[in-house]
């Protein structure tokens, strides 16, 4: 229950975290400065493939400033492990058949992913040594002062050939470099429908590998108290819990017993979900070290060991009747998985959305990710979706030109008819609602795809070439289901919004203080929004696959039904009426009996103060 009809929900309002953005008053992880604080550099393999026959740390250590240094060995040896990836989502147990044998014979799903490289290093740009030093210059140097020397081996960069018969292995355990090889085929049979078949059409198209490249490089600050045993990590992300738990697995440690934290984040996208290398280095540093230590990548840096995105080959065929109408699918996507099993999830997201908005009877598919010599891939904007589509569309436009369809006309004639919602694909995604058919035609209306020729004439009067095209597409909120809000009112007229969301430039700040300011009557001027600290937030999910404002706004709802519930409650005490007597509007309770009313922070001071107020009352 609202406290009062929306007028803050849709409102457009200057977002409250821009003013100190555009000032100049932002707090980014490099932003943030601890007292004694130490810098590290990493020492990162010049080879995409090779083993490391020695590292000698004798010059490095005897230069000034430099504190210590620390290998790929030192950590084996200390009992740590890999960071947990969780390399898909929640939903997606069925479909992966993954390929690493273990010493024991035992198949796992994911392999381990070691923060640095010991005994091999399978990618340029891997982690073989760290130096920490008093100064970044000193840490810097010390690092180039490492001599690492190194048996090159033959690597192999492309997802297609790794998975060739002799391709150079990328781990022993993974035969044929195919961490994941799964055929997901629904019921129905595909080769009947192809078979009987007017026109059969394929291609495959490659979406090639993105390096991300967030305006904010990214930086982590690890910090250790001797007092408490806490282990600290100041670090940009999309979700801290997500971080904490595979920092704490890696290096052992009891959940409870890290601290992450996340300050202001210059762009998320996907990629800064995953857990890195340089994360769980400055906090084994710090720890060792017993001060803070900062690391801040530059551009070339993050060029190298960021997780990139895309990468993906999708294999499709359309089979079609002489009417333009798709009988079956069959689309295959091959995903360069990098040297290590970050995440899988932009195959199960491909597979999720093959069909996009069309209706196709049966399909077939068939996942694959391969492991190469290269930085590994992550989720990045859309993670797969994309890819998908990319294939569908191009194979529509092929089949157009083959039958004699004007391309938009095949689209219509194949896009799941608004009659039919709700829609359940091939492969079990549904579709609640949607009107596809009117969304193209507003799409070609904004475009004014009838005028286009005009223009493309103009276009070549002036020496220019001018082309068209559009893609129909549907996008598929996912990702961490689990969620976590709190709402405090407190008697000092403020509101205390937890969310385990965090904000990555999306604007949390101003548009949850909206949600809530309609929920319970205050202003969003009212509301101060936290989040990004496992220190105050108990758990959540973290920020991406449009979530947030899905998730987090729900949980809002409640919260505010049930602070709207309580503050009826003591406001029926303090009127001496029935609870069923008051009432609320315009942000305010109100008893028919009573010239006076009451505001949330009103009900929150007299629940703090007021000595008469019966202790059920308080909860």
């Amino acid at each position: 229950m609202a406290i009062a009809a929306s007028k803050w929900i849709g409102r457009s309002l200057p977002r409250f975290e821009d003013a100190r953005l555009l000032r100049g008053k932002g707090e980014f992880t490099d932003d943030v400065n601890l007292p004694g604080q130490a810098h590290l550099a990493f020492v990162r393999s010049p080879h995409a493939h090779a083993d490391i026959l020695g590292i000698d740390a004798g010059a490095a250590l005897a230069m000034p400033g430099v504190l210590m240094v620390l290998t790929g060995a030192d950590y084996a040896a200390e009992g740590f492990g890999g960071m947990p990836q969780g390399t898909v989502s929640a939903d997606a147990v069925d479909w992966r058949r993954p390929a690493f044998q273990t010493s024991a014979g035992h198949t796992i799903y994911e392999r381990p992913h070691m923060p640095f490289a010991a005994g091999r290093a399978r990618h340029a740009g891997e982690i073989v040594a760290l130096v920490v030093a008093e100064t970044l210059d000193a840490a810097r140097l010390g690092a180039e002062s490492v001599d690492a020397r190194y048996g090159v081996l033959p690597a192999v960069t492309d997802a297609r050939d790794a998975l060739s018969p002799g391709a150079p292995q990328v781990w022993a355990e993974a035969r044929g470099n195919a961490a994941l090889d799964a055929e997901v085929t629904p019921p129905g049979s595909t080769a009947a429908a192809f078979a009987s078949a007017h026109l059969v059409v394929e291609g495959a198209f490659h979406s090639p590998r993105t390096i991300t490249g967030q305006l904010e490089p990214r930086a982590a600050i690890g910090d250790f108290d001797a007092a408490s045993g806490l282990h600290i990590l100041i670090s940009g992300c999309q979700g801290v819990h997500r971080v904490r738990g595979a920092i704490a697995a890696a290096l052992k440690i009891a959940p409870e017993k890290l601290r992450v934290s996340t300050p202001d984040v210059g762009g998320g996208f996907g990629s800064r979900s995953s857990t890195y290398p340089e994360q769980v280095a400055v906090v084994w540093a710090a720890s060792k070290l017993r001060r803070p230590v900062k690391w801040t990548a530059d551009r070339a840096e993050s060029c190298l060991s960021d997780f990139h995105g895309r990468d993906a080959v999708g294999r499709g065929r359309l089979a079609f009747g002489p009417d333009g109408k798709i009988l079956a699918y069959d689309f295959e996507m091959t995903g360069n998985i990098g040297a290590h099993t970050v995440s899988f999830t932009s195959l199960h997201n491909a597979w999720r959305v093959a069909t996009t908005v069309y209706d196709i009877p049966v399909t077939s598919v068939r996942l694959i990710g391969a492991l190469t010599n290269t930085t590994p891939v992550s989720v990045y904007r859309g993670a797969g979706r994309p890819e998908a589509t990319l294939v569908i569309e191009r194979l529509l436009d092929t089949a157009a030109r083959k039958l004699a369809i004007d391309r938009i006309e095949i689209r219509r004639r194949n896009l799941v008819p608004r009659a039919a919602m709700p829609w359940k694909t091939p492969s079990g995604l549904a579709y609640d609602s949607g009107d596809f058919a009117a969304n193209m035609e507003r799409a070609l209306e904004l475009a004014d795809w009838r005028g286009f020729e005009a223009r493309r004439g103009l276009a070549k009067a002036r020496g220019k070439l001018a082309g068209i095209g559009l893609s129909n597409s549907i996008e598929t909120p996912t990702g961490m289901p689990h969620e976590r809000v709190e709402m405090v009112v407190t008697p000092q007229g403020r509101v205390e919004l937890k969310a385990g969301t965090q904000s990555s430039g999306q604007g949390h700040e101003t548009v949850y203080a909206q949600v809530v300011a309609d929920l319970i009557g205050v202003t969003p001027e009212d509301v101060d929004f936290i989040g990004g600290d496992t220190g105050i937030i108990e758990s959540g999910g973290g920020t991406h696959s449009d979530r947030s404002l899905r998730l987090a706004g729900a949980l809002m709802v409640e919260a505010g039904g049930a602070i709207v519930e309580q503050g009826s409650r003591v406001a029926a005490f303090l009127f001496g009426a029935l609870e069923g007597e008051v009432g609320v509007r315009d942000g305010f309770f109100q008893s028919p009996d009573s010239n006076q009313r009451f505001n949330v922070f009103d009900i929150a001071r007299a629940i703090a103060e007021n000595p008469a107020l019966p202790p059920e009352l308080r909860a």
